[in-house]
């Protein structure tokens, strides 16, 4: 792993996304500017469809620069990007720029990280220097009014932090707490003031005055924290209370102890064996990205994208958390993928009552969901059809189990859940004179609407199915006899002619964009059917391969059964 640095910044560049999977942020060119911050848990009513979705938070760690006349934020014309490095090793984001003010020429190095020792922190370090001597204000700054939302307490402390807002997302679906403290570090300052008046609109900020002198770097330290009311009842004054923490320990501290952190999850870092360093850079990019995105401490797992956006898939919990996310997690970084249970555990009760609403019993997580577990699914997705969710939910939960041996885990979390999904399969499925079948169900690869007997659903109930009768013996309860019947004789489409098995029954090749969920099944679980059926399915799908390889969602699948069966 290493530090990638840019020296140019071009139009179109995505601002740098920095997280700790509590607390996410978009950082452009200038790292004073008012950012985008996500919290995991804020949510409001989406402003395009308006269901629950991520809602921006106050961004904690703005800031301004005046020098003279000029002021940074009202002259990005004298403003100019000298570099920016996202250092994989430690999630720290440095970014360098210089602003030509009247008064003196002034370069600044603005360190920033979300701290994993402290989730709901966020922690930056300026450091400005002059060319010549002047008088040089720096304005710490929490500024909500270009968000979506309404401030419902707004508070200057004087003590624990500079400033405290209570925020409430577009719809009022929840709220988050957002606090900030800053100090000055060094020699010069000649006074120091907050605004304590103003409406609610106007923004929060502390300002220091400082007397600058060339080869006397001026070095600020900012520390902001954000709390969503899922984690705490009054979560501003929880916020306040973490700046305060922050502050005590202090910046070094904090440092130390998230470049520790990262040291401790890279020690989990997958090393390529024969391949070029570009592949190798991908590979860590794909972990640091991915480790970034969830913490221990997350308390409404992990979406698609992470905390890097609120638009796509509005920060809704698909199962590919648990089909893609969790299994590097639990490899890698076991807490976190226990806090992505954790969190269907939590919402246990709402996948019961979405199982109801459909005629069925047991557990039936919806496609999409977010604070509660009820379903948030996007009307024009047109998901209701998707079976797959909770199987892959009891999955995670035996595989967590098997891989760390916590029985207490086993018999108090992860049986509720797999039982609840066994009974949900046990309800779904039809008796017909082929075996059990499931009909009105979604392909896995999300291109085929209300199909028959999809394999990779029906290759996934028998594995849950399978798990469940073990489970229920190790903790000494009788499992259903219904659940073998059914794990015995569900009807897998297989061609009577190839003895291929079938996407879903009736089904035809036609180049589909993502066409290989088959080689997803035999890759990820422990799957089969039998040797001849086995032997053709893999065979048929692998020498297709090479027109689905960079093709979203199962490529990684494909490339494994080449380099396994093939040696590709």
């Amino acid at each position: 792993m290493k530090a990638h640095r840019i020296s140019e910044y071009r139009q179109g560049f995505q601002p740098a996304y920095l997280s700790n999977g509590l607390i996410g942020l978009r950082i452009g060119a200038n790292p004073l500017a008012v950012g985008k911050a996500l919290v995991n848990g804020f949510v409001g009513t989406s402003p395009t469809v308006s269901h629950e979705s991520y809602n921006q938070a106050p961004y904690p760690v703005a800031g301004n620069i005046i020098a003279g006349s000029d002021e940074l934020a009202k002259r990005p014309d004298l403003f100019r990007f000298v570099e920016q490095i996202c250092d994989f090793r430690c999630g720290e984001l440095v970014s360098c720029f210089e602003f030509a003010s009247e008064a003196a020429a002034i370069r600044a190095e603005c360190l920033t990280f979300c701290s994993r020792t402290l989730p709901p922190v966020v922690a930056q370090q300026v450091k400005i220097e002059t060319d010549r001597p002047c008088e040089l204000i720096f304005e710490a700054r929490m500024d909500p009014q270009f968000i979506p939302g309404r401030v419902l307490v707004r508070m200057r402390l004087g003590w624990c932090a500079d400033a405290v807002l209570l925020w409430e997302g577009r719809g009022g679906l929840s709220t988050c707490g957002a606090a900030y403290d800053c100090e000055f570090c060094g020699e010069g300052l000649i006074r120091q003031r907050r605004n304590d008046w103003g409406l609610e609109e106007d923004m929060q900020l502390t300002a220091f005055t400082v007397r600058a002198e060339p080869g006397r770097p001026l070095v600020f330290r900012q520390y902001g924290a954000l709390v969503p009311s899922v984690m705490h009842g009054e979560p501003h004054w929880q916020a306040a209370r973490m700046v305060e923490m922050a502050r005590t320990k202090g910046f070094d501290a904090l440092r130390e102890e998230n470049r520790f952190a990262w040291s401790e999850l890279w020690r989990a870092r997958p090393v390529l064996v024969g391949a070029d360093d570009k592949w190798q850079d991908v590979v860590d990019a794909a972990f640091f990205y991915l480790h970034s995105s969830v913490h221990p401490s997350m308390p409404c797992s992990v979406a698609p994208f992470g905390l890097s956006d609120e638009f796509n898939y509005h920060g809704h919990v698909f199962w590919d958390a648990e089909g893609w996310m969790f299994p590097a997690c639990l490899l890698t970084d076991p807490e976190s993928a226990r806090a992505m249970l954790d969190y269907r555990f939590r919402t246990r009760e709402m996948a019961g009552f979405h199982a109801r609403l459909h005629g069925y019993r047991g557990l039936m997580y919806p496609n999409q969901t977010a604070n509660t577990g009820s379903d948030v699914t996007t009307l024009w997705a047109r998901d209701s059809f998707n079976c797959g969710v909770g199987l892959e939910v009891a999955h995670a939960f035996a595989a967590y189990a098997h891989a760390t041996g916590d029985r207490i885990f086993e018999r108090e979390k992860a049986w509720p859940v797999v039982k609840g999904v066994a009974d949900w399969i046990v309800s779904r499925v039809r008796r017909t004179r082929r075996g059990y079948e499931m009909p009105y169900d979604r392909s896995r690869d999300e291109q085929w609407l209300s199909v028959h007997n999809c394999a990779t659903t029906l290759g996934m109930a028998k594995l849950v199915l399978c798990e469940a009768s073990a489970m229920a013996q190790r903790l000494g309860y009788e499992p259903p006899a219904v659940w073998r019947e059914i794990g015995r004789n569900l009807f897998f489409p297989i061609d009577a002619d190839s003895r291929v098995l079938l996407k879903f029954e009736g089904w035809k090749d036609e180049r589909e964009l993502c066409g290989m969920e088959i080689a997803a099944l035999y890759e990820m679980f422990p799957f089969s059917i039998g040797p001849e059926v086995d032997r053709a399915t893999i065979d048929y799908y692998l020498d297709r391969a090479d027109r689905y390889l960079g093709m979203p969602m199962f490529s990684v699948h494909v490339a494994a059964m080449l380099a396994r069966y093939r040696g590709r």
